[in-house]
């Protein structure tokens, strides 16, 4: 954590706007363009203007928060795990009807439409429905691949965060063999603490889940597969 707070003051200190507007531009051309899943920009950046995989990610995670509508981040999660994919695909195909039944009422009650929630127990809602929005809706995995960006922070908090599930919840995540089963197991058991605590809640002073840095990294090798200046005129930045 003192090492990621250490890296965004570097990156606030020796980025100047107009360096951000650049990035910025680059990102929305490429979101425009279709060629990639918006999670998976950072290896864009890193070939395009030479940054480290660290610096690629903190600037993509600028652009994602720098939209006044959420819906990227947090809605995208709020609008599937209340049930929905797409037009046809309901959540309780994939982690049942009696889980998802339990879970959309408590997550509409303690997970806040935008930013980290009020409780500790909210939090940890949060959390693994990210992990498993991610993983249903994109294929994206928290220990592998793109997913160590997009579901590892979720993941983190739930291994590492001092809540009262840890040792639970990190047991669960460790000896499981079904990654599937092991989200419906977590879901579960955040689920059963969450009924049992009868409306009184911890306030959360464990912070965002975002804020948390994965135990896993990305260790893919990115091919520079397409010709930059056929998406982007080098002019524009």
């Amino acid at each position: 954590m003192k090492e990621l707070k250490i890296f965004r003051k570097f990156l606030n200190e020796n980025h100047s706007d107009e360096d951000k507007k650049k990035y910025f531009r680059f990102l929305n051309n490429l979101r425009d363009s279709g060629q990639t899943n918006m999670f998976g920009a950072g290896s864009y950046l890193e070939s395009y203007f030479g940054l480290s995989r660290k610096e690629a990610r903190e600037i993509l995670a600028k652009w994602m928060r720098s939209f006044d509508e959420p819906k990227d981040e947090i809605d995208r999660d709020r609008i599937f795990m209340k049930g929905r994919v797409d037009e046809d695909t309901k959540l309780n195909e994939f982690v049942g009807k009696e889980l998802e039944d339990r879970n959309e009422p408590l997550y509409d009650k303690l997970v806040a439409g935008s930013g980290k929630s009020d409780t500790v127990q909210g939090e940890m809602l949060r959390a693994i429905n990210r992990i498993v929005y991610r993983y249903y809706n994109d294929g994206d995995e928290y220990m592998r691949g793109y997913g160590t960006e997009t579901a590892g922070p979720a993941h983190s908090f739930l291994v590492n965060a001092n809540h009262p599930l840890k040792s639970l919840v990190s047991t669960l995540f460790s000896k499981g063999t079904n990654y599937e089963q092991t989200l419906k197991d977590v879901l579960d058991a955040i689920l059963d603490h969450i009924e049992s605590r009868q409306g009184k809640y911890t306030p959360n002073n464990l912070g965002d889940m975002f804020d948390y840095e994965p135990e896993f990294e990305d260790e893919e090798s990115y091919e520079d597969d397409y010709d930059h200046d056929d998406y982007y005129d080098e002019d524009e930045y």
